[in-house]
């Protein structure tokens, strides 16, 4: 009786696949008939090379996304449309048709929007009707924080100190942004610095709306500015970060 044939040992390092080759060559040469082993290429394939980056590149860029509630764009709007019918319409005809239809339809504030929508409406509204350099931003922030703020929150503001107010701030960060952790890394008399962590996709125009908001409460506090100092990663900086002098 015929013992049954062993695989043959391959170099060490070797990568090896199942094949179905059922020649009698295969037999003669010493393999298993069925199911014997052979060297695999080690590289992938160039055709699915392509398509296994592509992957990666989308899943990444599905990880980055950001969203933002409505809460948030809808103090946008509202600032766009305090600036008058013309304005609006000079602003609406630059913007893409999803952002359009926000600006003319108007604001969900129980309904999530991509970030990518905050951005384009802030920064075309500052192209279109400010100078261009991001400051109409700022301003949108403040009025955000006026307009926002209504009935039981402004007694809030009226009896609290701006570390406080700050310190609330950034705990309701995550209910209007689904990443990121905004910290009150530092309180003190007269001093405060809050820092933006973990957001993927920081940008210019949203720190600035984000320095004028928290500017504007320090103000509706009582509080007398006397210094602001800002790092943005947009700009080059390791963190985005809000440091604010007052008395």
């Amino acid at each position: 009786m015929r013992r049954p044939c062993q695989p043959r040992a391959l170099p060490h390092g070797k990568h090896l696949r199942a094949s179905t080759d059922t020649s009698p060559a295969a037999a003669r040469a010493g393999g298993p008939v069925v199911g014997h082993l052979e060297p695999r290429a080690s590289r992938l394939d160039p055709r699915f090379a392509a398509r296994a980056e592509l992957a990666l590149a989308l899943a990444k860029r599905y990880r980055e996304a950001v969203n933002v509630s409505g809460y948030v764009i809808r103090s946008r709007y509202l600032y766009l449309r305090s600036l008058g019918d013309d304005a609006v319409a000079q602003v609406a005809e630059r913007l893409s048709p999803r952002v359009r239809e926000i600006v003319e339809k108007g604001v969900l504030e129980t309904q999530w929007y991509p970030f990518d929508d905050l951005i384009e409406l802030m920064v075309t509204t500052d192209e279109t009707i400010g100078e261009g350099d991001l400051q109409m931003c700022y301003e949108m922030g403040r009025f955000g924080c006026e307009t926002n703020l209504t009935g039981i929150y402004r007694i809030f503001f009226r009896f609290g100190s701006i570390n406080f107010i700050l310190k609330r701030a950034a705990k309701a960060f995550r209910a209007q942004y689904d990443a990121g952790e905004m910290e009150l890394v530092k309180a003190e008399s007269g001093f405060c610095q809050l820092r933006l962590s973990d957001f993927p996709r920081p940008h210019r125009a949203h720190c600035l709306a984000i320095k004028g908001w928290m500017t504007r409460a320090g103000e509706l506090t009582g509080a007398e500015m006397l210094d602001n100092h800002e790092t943005c990663r947009a700009s080059g900086d390791d963190n985005c970060e809000w440091t604010f002098r007052y008395r």
